[in-house]
């Protein structure tokens, strides 16, 4: 992706009529595939955007024998393919927890998921852990 400083410097050599700080830049999607428009009075110029796209995921809880011991797991996949991502051992576990609950959420506002939430009862506090997914 060319950056808009390189863009300053490729105009600013050639000397273009207009100063290179008039250019517009926008963000569009086409077909899923991200482009980046540069635009200069009727000249546009539209590069795809390689920049990575992050991926959602998705969060479930299982139940495993750990060294003789049945043990809550988190399992986390991407949302796309379905592929696991990890798997890691819930911090709440019965009998000290229960009424254990796993879902994921947004926390940066992209609309895709990234944090993994975990929720459990103690006694009559419920208990709320954020982990980064």
């Amino acid at each position: 992706m060319m950056s808009q400083r390189l863009c300053n410097r490729k105009c600013s050599r050639r000397g273009s009529a207009t100063s290179a700080k008039h250019w517009r830049i926008e963000s569009e999607t086409i077909n899923g595939q991200r482009y980046r428009d540069f635009t200069q009075g009727n000249v546009t110029l539209k590069i795809t955007d390689l920049t990575p796209q992050e991926r959602g995921i998705q969060a479930s809880l299982v139940r495993k024998k750990v060294h003789g011991k049945v043990k809550l797991l988190v399992h986390v996949t991407f949302a796309d393919t379905g592929q696991t991502k990890q798997d890691f051992l819930s911090p709440f576990q019965t009998p000290k927890y229960r009424g254990i609950r796993v879902s994921f959420a947004d926390r940066n506002g992209d609309g895709i998921p990234e944090t993994v939430v975990l929720t459990a009862k103690k006694g009559h506090k419920t208990v709320t852990l954020d982990i980064p997914g």
